[in-house]
């Protein structure tokens, strides 16, 4: 096979070894300029989709994968990134909307000049991308890089420079640190720099209003537990720090711009019907959206209860849509996977010894007290086991504990002992 002809092949298609799936070449176009950005895809065109936010993102392998925040990418029908002026459909990964980190991929293919390859010069395009850092610490000089408000302030990547303020992000929380570089809607999703070029972080949240400088982004702990382990990054070895205009421009050359598409009205006027059943499906739609918003709402001010009720019976209707099994999981969390044991010997309440077999996290279980449960988020409902033994001053009791624990707050669970012998002291089997 002639090169030109193993180049024409790969620009349409990849069979995997471990995969009988085609990998589609990404790319849309290049001298695509902003005027473009409404009608880069065939849906757009069609009015199946339309153009509804703008984001960053930046690569991280130079493969082509590329990570951003996971509400850049939030209720998108189609995702474009724009490397330059160049446009790639883009792939969605992997995505956590608790981390609000989602991790998309573009397939890059060898390229055509004008409708023919180059047959000396027939490779994939490289990308620069960023490699990552151990993490940052307070007083450290960043640089913010990203796309804000590009429709008012351009399509050009802008950077800011500041410190690391705290370690911790806002009211506390740990995946994400604060800084006072300054950002603003449409750097979400960019990477923060330290001075040696790498990546400390992911641009997410400003806090307007709250305090002014202060703005945040995701740490790296929790971007490397987010990434799956098949995704090869590389690590930044710490050298001789970089000038400030090679920082930032390494990190520009990593950038791109995210072009969220939504659904279109075309594709609303598509599903439009006076058909009965296609009215009760909306109505129920409907009431599904308000029981998620609803949910969304307990989430926040952590009415856990109210939450896992809620979230039961949006499972119960139409199964595990969007966060739901989340939120559900997160509920009975705080609720408690825990059981009270009481024992009773001789019509009497005992406190008990208490030999947990399985389900339980602790080796020791006192009676009577909340014990916690190994069930893990991953299980839902697990066998638990324990042995009850109590000594009077006449006899050995002896009571054995099989339940099946069902994800419903604390439970308490009575054990009824029988005689095991007689007791004698500082004697026992």
């Amino acid at each position: 096979m002639s090169v030109f002809a193993a180049c024409l092949l790969a620009n349409w298609m990849i069979v995997g070894p471990s995969s009988d799936k085609m990998v589609i070449d990404s790319f849309i176009r290049d001298g695509v300029k902003p005027k473009d950005f409404e009608r880069l895809t065939e849906k757009a065109k069609r009015g199946k989709t339309h153009l509804s936010a703008y984001g960053s993102g930046f690569f991280i392998t130079e493969d082509g994968y590329i990570l951003t925040n996971h509400h850049v990418v939030e209720n998108s029908s189609e995702v474009v990134v724009v490397h330059g002026d160049v446009a790639y459909r883009a792939i969605i990964v992997s995505k956590n909307k608790k981390r609000d980190l989602a991790l998309m991929k573009v397939n890059l293919f060898p390229r055509m000049t004008n409708g023919v390859y180059n047959l000396t010069e027939c490779s994939v395009p490289k990308v620069s991308f960023l490699p990552l850092s151990s993490g940052c610490s307070i007083g450290q000089t960043v640089y913010a890089v990203g796309f804000p408000n590009p429709n008012v302030l351009g399509f050009e990547p802008k950077a800011t420079k500041g410190i690391v303020s705290s370690l911790t992000g806002y009211k506390g929380q740990k995946d994400n640190f604060q800084m006072d570089a300054t950002i603003a809607g449409g750097c979400s999703g960019g990477p923060v720099v330290d001075e040696y070029g790498h990546m400390v972080g992911v641009i997410v949240a400003s806090a307007h209003g709250a305090s002014i400088g202060a703005n945040y982004a995701i740490n790296m702990k929790t971007v490397r537990e987010f990434m799956p382990k098949d995704v090869k990054c590389v690590n930044g070895i710490p050298g001789r720090t970089l000038r400030a205009e090679k920082v930032v421009s390494n990190a520009s050359e990593a950038l791109v711009l995210v072009l969220n598409y939504g659904e279109g009205a075309a594709e609303r006027m598509d599903r439009t019907s006076v058909d009965a059943a296609d009215v009760n499906k909306r109505e129920n739609d409907v009431r599904i959206r308000k029981a998620m918003l609803n949910a969304r709402l307990c989430m926040l001010r952590k009415e856990w209860k109210d939450l896992m009720e809620i979230t039961d019976w949006i499972i119960s209707e139409c199964g595990e849509v969007g966060d739901v099994r989340e939120w559900n999981d997160v509920a009975r969390e705080e609720l408690g996977l825990h059981i009270v044991l009481i024992a009773e010997a001789d019509n009497q309440d005992v406190k008990a010894r208490v030999k947990p077999i399985c389900g339980f996290k602790e080796d020791y279980v006192e009676c009577g007290k909340a014990a916690r449960l190994y069930g893990g988020l991953e299980k839902r409902g697990f066998p638990v086991e324990a042995v009850l033994e109590y000594d009077d001053d006449e006899w050995r009791w002896r009571g054995e504990l099989k339940c099946r624990y069902d994800w419903r707050g604390t439970k308490e669970v009575r054990v009824v002992m029988k005689r095991a012998g007689k007791y004698e002291k500082g004697v026992r089997e």
